[in-house]
This record gives C-alpha cells, sequence and structure tokens, in this order.
C-alpha cells in the first residue's frame, strides 16, 4: 500500500533542488557595476562622468543585460516625447 510519506519526500526534494539551481543560474551574467565601469559610483564626492561616458556605459548594460533596452533617439538633443519645433518663418 502506497504510503503518502514518498510523493512529499519526492517534492520537497526537487524544490530544495529547484531553489539550489536557480539563483546560480541567474547569476552566471556579470554585470559591470559604475565602480569598475569609473573606479568610482554615482553620487561619489568630486566624480561627474560625462554624457559620453554614461551613454557609452548604458550601452554596454544593454550587451550584458536581457533586462534593459536603450533605444537610441532618431534626433540628438530631443527626447521622443518632445512636440517637434516650430520653424521661423
Amino acid at each position: 500500500m502506497p504510503t503518502l510519506r514518498q510523493p512529499f519526500v519526492a517534492i520537497v526534494a526537487s524544490l530544495a533542488l529547484c531553489i539550489t539551481v536557480a539563483p546560480t543560474a541567474r547569476a552566471q551574467t556579470h554585470i559591470t557595476t559604475p565602480k569598475e565601469e569609473f573606479g568610482a559610483n554615482f553620487g561619489d564626492d568630486y566624480f561627474l562622468a560625462s554624457y559620453k561616458q554614461i551613454a557609452a556605459y548604458w550601452h554596454k548594460l544593454d550587451r550584458q543585460s536581457d533586462r534593459m533596452v536603450v533605444q537610441d533617439q532618431t534626433h540628438p538633443g530631443r527626447c521622443a516625447a518632445s512636440p517637434p519645433r516650430r520653424s521661423r518663418s
């Protein structure tokens, strides 16, 4: 006669395996920190990254992560949500 203990032990063992394997699979991707990229964290005293440095860092993060997408602007200096500029005629 089968007991309830055997399926319960199998379920607990599979959950334990999932808990230990899932974080290691996610942790294999290395994301560059600002400290690694610039030698300082954002907000540190006497540190100010230029726009080009920050944009390059964001593009690097885009390549390293599947959670971030960098979209380049079609018109430099304007965001996509801003209204078109009126020309003076």
